[in-house]
Order: structure tokens, then sequence, then C-alpha cells
């Protein structure tokens, strides 16, 4: 896909049987996705130009035309994206005033209590899939999605419950079984949400629209649903300054994880980005590993 100034600024890739997916071509970060509709270019043979979130065109002679609202407009109509604008904060490290003398942290943390479960090991495989063969369990990705999820859900039913209105986030009794010791602490509730979002398997590819049908079944109209912010500032929307806030889910490579803090560190001339996670363990994560990220949408 290309900027109206015609450098190529993202790059489009259509899913099987359905959806699409937009990667920033720079950073290759997620910009927006959809494993429930076709992407919004029909004819990719022909150049394909895209503004950010939501904004497709194609051109005609000299003139752009508006994809969704069939509205034409000229080069000098437009606002003129490059890379850095998907962001609301650049996603890479940058300068600082050279004069700065100090190194600051800035971290907050999730003042809440939440559930690291910590239940995505081989040997519970058998337990998420118990038609699975051994040979299809050794070569099992793990359920770090379902996990993840679990652990994001857990923390709006312990917390938040008010929010499912006449439905629940999570079973108490699923949610709370298992134990830390031997690592099956909820492994009920992981293995409830596997149903949904990785039945097969072979990775959380159904992260959501599967998390949409098992808050269904729970009574719930809602999702967890991929976030379109970078993701450092959404989770530092979701936590908050003072920490009161809520997790959200982070996509690195090949890995789902909770986030439930974050750090800045300021050096001379740089500013380092971090993320707090979760997955039955704990640690720091650098946000620039960071693919995608995913809050809960009531």
């Amino acid at each position: 896909l290309y900027s109206f100034t015609d450098v190529p600024i993202a790059i489009y890739y259509e899913l099987s049987p359905v959806g699409y997916a937009i990667f920033d071509a720079e950073n290759l970060k997620v910009l927006e996705y959809s494993t429930e509709c076709e992407g919004p270019f029909d004819d990719i043979s022909s150049r394909c130009y895209y503004n950010g979130v939501l904004n497709y065109y194609y051109k005609s002679a000299d003139k752009f035309i508006d994809i969704t609202t069939g509205q034409e407009y000229t080069i000098d109509d437009c606002v003129i994206f490059d890379s850095n604008d998907f962001y609301s904060v650049p996603v890479q490290k940058f300068s600082m005033n050279a004069d700065t003398k100090a190194n600051t942290t800035t971290e907050v943390l999730l003042t809440r209590s939440y559930r690291n479960y910590n239940c995505n090991v081989r040997p519970n495989y058998s337990t998420f899939y118990p038609d699975a063969t051994q040979a299809e369990i050794n070569s099992m990705p793990g359920v770090c999605g379902s996990l993840a999820c679990a652990i994001l859900l857990a923390f709006y039913d312990d917390h938040m419950s008010h929010l499912a209105g006449g439905g629940d986030f999570a079973n108490n009794s699923k949610k709370t079984s298992g134990s830390i010791d031997n690592n099956t602490y909820g492994i009920d509730l992981v293995a409830e949400i596997v149903n949904y979002v990785e039945p097969s398997g072979n990775g959380s590819f159904l992260l959501g629209p599967g998390s949409q049908r098992y808050l269904a079944s729970h009574g719930i109209d809602g999702r967890i649903g991929m976030n379109f912010w970078e993701s450092f500032i959404e989770a530092q929307n979701a936590i908050e300054s003072d920490g009161s806030g809520v997790p959200i889910i982070v996509g690195t490579q090949g890995h789902y994880q909770v986030v439930v803090g974050y750090r800045i560190v300021e050096t001379p001339g740089i500013v380092s980005k971090y993320l707090k996670v979760v997955d039955g363990g704990v640690r720091w994560i650098d946000n620039d590993t960071v693919i995608s990220s995913w809050s809960l949408q009531l």
C-alpha cells in the first residue's frame, strides 16, 4: 500500500478463507486486521493507497477516491501520512535533550491483584486436547492465547463483575481451580477458553472471534479485540497513571502475555519503554518487541 506521495507505507495481506491484515511497512507492526470480513481493497492488481486505520483509497487520474465514501480528493486536500504518523508516540527509541544529566524512571504497576495462571505447560495439554495423540501433543505450540484471556477475564470477574450485567466473566470454581505448585492453577478456566480460542491446538488464531463466542456463552456481549493505537499508549491508558486500571494482552512473536505494568527509562539521549508481563511467569519486555495489543471491549 502507498502513501499519497507514492511511497510504500504499509503491507496488505489477505487471509484464508476470509480476512485481512495491514502492517506498517517500516516497523512491521499490525495496524488493523479482521478474521471475519473481507479486506477493503477489491482490486489489488492496481496501486492501492492507505492513510491510516480505516482510510483506504484508489487513484483515478489525479484524484484519490475514498473506498468507503466514494468521495474524491486531490493531493492538495489530503493530510499526508508517513509511517511514524500511525502511532500517537514514536515506536522507535527517540533522542532527548543532550543536556539531560540524570537518569529518570517512571514505573506504574496495577494496584489490584491479578491471577497469574501458570498451566501452559506440556503435561497439561492432554487436559486441553483429550482426543489428541501424543505426537500431536508434542507438536503443539501451547495455549498462551487462552491463558492470557483467562488472566484478563478473571481480573474483570474479580474486580469489575458489575460490567458483566446478568452474565459472568468466569466461573468461580474454574477461576480458582488447580495449584501453583504443580502448574495447574487456572487449568479449568483455561481449558474452557481453549475450546473457543485454540480448539485445533495449532495457535491462537481465533483470539478475537473465539473470545466473543466465549463471552456470549456467559451472557455477555463483547470480545477481546485488537487495539488500534500503539501498544505502549494502550498500556498507559488501560493501567492509568495511578495503577487503578485494567490489564491488556500483548502479542509478541509467537506468544501472548498480559500487561500488568509499564516503565519508562530516560537516560541522556534516549528513552526506553518496557512492559511488565505475566503468563505464569513475571518479567519485563522491551515495548519494541510487541506486535499487537488487545483489550476487553464490551
